[in-house]
């Protein structure tokens, strides 16, 4: 297909989740003449990597940023060829704290958070108290995790009535939804 008169070909590179690998990719597509942009599709950590060796001057290609969450990939590692065009974990956490605002019944007997071990998840556990919602609980479980009913039952018995999700997306977040929705 063609955009605007440039022909666009995807490149899918597998980075398995290392961000040691997802900079090699980059460097290595970007040495590549044809390559116009990059993105990355995988966890924030992956990102952090490709836009830190941006602002050093390490890689020198933009960046599109569309799905990781990460505050430091436009904040400590803030650059001239990044572009994010999702929410980071502030952003999401100033939106949550103006409905709470709004709404203070919500979560009156707390929340539970109920996340991915990954940047996502350890970044909204540390910053979720600074909405001034009272938090009963957490539980990171590992990105690969296909049985999230004790993480569940933990939720359940917390005594909370809320639950905050940063979950990664994929697989993960699907199996987390179908087993919550077979518990009701």
């Amino acid at each position: 297909p063609t955009v605007n008169g440039w022909e666009v070909q995807l490149n899918l590179q597998d980075t398995v989740g290392d961000p040691a690998n997802a900079l090699q990719k980059a460097q290595a597509l970007a040495g590549n003449d044809n390559v116009r942009a990059i993105t990355c599709l995988g966890y924030s950590q992956e990102a952090a990597a490709i836009s830190g060796a941006l602002k050093t001057g390490r890689l020198e290609i933009p960046y599109i940023d569309g799905n990781n969450v990460g505050d430091n990939i436009t904040g400590d590692f803030c650059n001239d060829w990044t572009f994010r065009v999702a929410p980071n974990i502030s952003t999401m956490i100033n939106a949550m704290k103006l409905y709470l605002e709004r709404n203070p019944s919500v979560g009156q007997n707390g929340w539970y958070i109920i996340g991915s071990d990954s940047a996502y998840g350890h970044g909204m556990e540390k910053t979720f108290a600074k909405v001034g919602a009272k938090v009963v609980g957490s539980n990171l479980a590992a990105l690969d995790t296909q049985d999230w009913l004790p993480v569940i039952n933990k939720a359940l018995s917390s005594g909370a009535d809320a639950i905050w999700l940063p979950v990664n997306f994929g697989t993960s977040l699907s199996q987390f939804l179908n087993q919550a929705s077979q518990l009701g």
